[in-house]
């Protein structure tokens, strides 16, 4: 780092536990993952907060620990809240919704199909298709299974258009 200007030394650290943090996400290590978002945290002033606490968020919650996942959204919500893009605020949303402890099968129908309508609407193809599956995943545990085969359906139309995408390029 001495060779990058001091003002900027929060930013790069910030940007290399994040990623390092992703690396381990994608690898199926949250526990990995979760140490390095929280080190990224640390250097949140000079980044959107949102990406991290997100991170952190859906690392949890694939862990299954909803009471930090919880505490992570509240401290995205004590933020400004009314800064929150809407983008990051569906997706607070959805994990409020669907961790809640009095979830219906109506909110999570509700919630899947406002982010799912606002991703679509966006083209961000990577958000549809992991809440697609997120979702696909919910519906399976509440044996609700044409709601789900409908949600792996979209995220394996999702994937494959864009795999097709990439070969025509």
């Amino acid at each position: 780092m001495d060779y990058l200007p001091k003002e900027e030394h929060k930013k790069y650290r910030f940007a290399i536990n994040n990623n390092l943090g992703n690396c381990f996400e994608f690898q199926g290590k949250y526990l990995e993952a979760v140490n390095y978002y929280i080190e990224a945290t640390k250097y949140l002033t000079y980044q959107d907060p949102n990406n991290a606490i997100l991170n952190l968020i859906r690392c949890y919650y694939t862990l299954g620990d909803f009471s930090n996942a919880k505490k992570w959204i509240q401290k995205a919500r004590s933020n400004d809240s009314g800064m929150i893009p809407e983008k990051f605020d569906i997706q607070y949303k959805v994990f409020e919704t669907i961790m809640a402890d009095n979830l219906t099968v109506e909110c999570m129908i509700d919630i899947q199909k406002l982010s799912i309508d606002y991703f679509l609407s966006m083209n961000d193809w990577m958000l549809t298709a992991y809440y697609s599956k997120l979702f696909a995943s919910l519906y399976e545990s509440n044996n609700l299974y044409k709601q789900a085969n409908s949600m792996y359906k979209l995220a394996l139309q999702i994937r494959n258009e864009n795999i097709q995408g990439e070969n025509e390029e």
